[in-house]
């Protein structure tokens, strides 16, 4: 009885620590890269800086930052469309440039050069893995 007791307050508290201020369209969303080459006939991969977006609906701002180099700027993205932290479009023609994620998948305009060199992009649990075993170069 007296573990009901301890748990149920600690559950409650939990939950309203969690609902305070939870804007579901809010949110942060990170991605993860890596190049890829072939060597030997291998395919040999390293991981790339990630990326993290911080999403906020109800202003209509993405804000980019590096969570691996603190000396990288943060970066407000500019020409916002927010719908929540999943889907947004920030750029546009008249910039020449623009960033998109739908459903979870994101683009850049740029990507082609990306793509070409032999980028992509990963989930966590993958470049996590390939940073392990392979590293940074």
């Amino acid at each position: 009885m007296s573990m009901f007791r301890l748990t149920l307050p600690v559950a409650a508290a939990f939950i309203a620590v969690t609902m305070s201020g939870c804007n579901p369209h809010d949110g942060d969303f990170t991605i993860y890269r890596v190049n890829c080459k072939v060597q030997a006939g291998y395919e040999r991969c390293r991981t790339l800086s990630r990326t993290t977006f911080s999403v906020h609906a109800d202003t209509q701002i993405v804000v980019a930052y590096s969570p691996d180099h603190s000396s990288i700027p943060v970066v407000k993205l500019p020409n916002c469309t927010v719908y929540d932290a999943r889907n947004w479009m920030c750029g546009g023609i008249e910039l020449g440039a623009w960033e998109t994620m739908m459903d979870g998948n994101y683009s850049e305009s740029s990507d082609a050069l990306f793509y070409q060199d032999g980028g992509r992009y990963v989930s966590w649990w993958s470049w996590w893995l390939t940073n392990f075993w392979v590293g940074k170069q």
